[in-house]
């Protein structure tokens, strides 16, 4: 009798462990990416776009991973976004947590402007006057900073963009 219920505790911790108990590379590759904040100017799969478009995921506060040179004396900025919950990619019904946008000029990191949206998936803009030919770039905040597993997702555009630049 002792016997039997040893070869069968034995018998049952095998087949326990031929169970798969991690995720696969993929999965976990699709979660990581889910959770990286970003602020990236966008278009196919290089996330750089001459035309100001560009898209975030932030839980706090993510500077822009390039810089963009205007092309003209006024640029407007515009953004929307919404809450998420990354561990199953579905927005969260959260119009209180709230995005701003900032706009930098790379050479003196002066302050520009900002403007404030909420995450409501409503576009919010603004008109800044710049000058002509120089750099710029952006960071996005969140505020209240969110814990995973929430972020902002969204998108945006810079008007007048001559063109988008690596930071330097």
């Amino acid at each position: 009798n002792l016997l039997k219920k040893t070869i069968c505790i034995l018998m049952a911790v095998a087949l326990f462990a031929t169970i798969p108990l991690g995720v696969t590379a993929d999965e976990a590759g699709n979660m990581e990416d889910a959770s990286d904040e970003y602020v990236s100017f966008t278009t196919d799969n290089r996330r750089i776009a001459s035309d100001g478009t560009f898209e975030f995921n932030v839980r706090a506060e993510r500077r822009s991973e390039n810089d963009f040179i205007v092309s003209g004396n006024s640029i407007t900025i515009s953004a929307k976004c919404r809450k998420y919950n990354v561990n199953t990619g579905h927005p969260v019904e959260d119009d209180t947590k709230q995005f701003t946008v900032t706009l930098y000029k790379s050479s003196s990191n002066e302050e520009i402007g900002s403007f404030d949206g909420f995450a409501d998936d409503e576009t919010y803009k603004k008109t800044f006057t710049v000058e002509k030919g120089q750099q710029y770039y952006i960071i996005v905040t969140c505020s209240p900073t969110l814990t995973m597993p929430y972020s902002l997702k969204g998108t945006g555009k810079v008007s007048k963009i001559d063109k988008v630049v690596s930071r330097g």
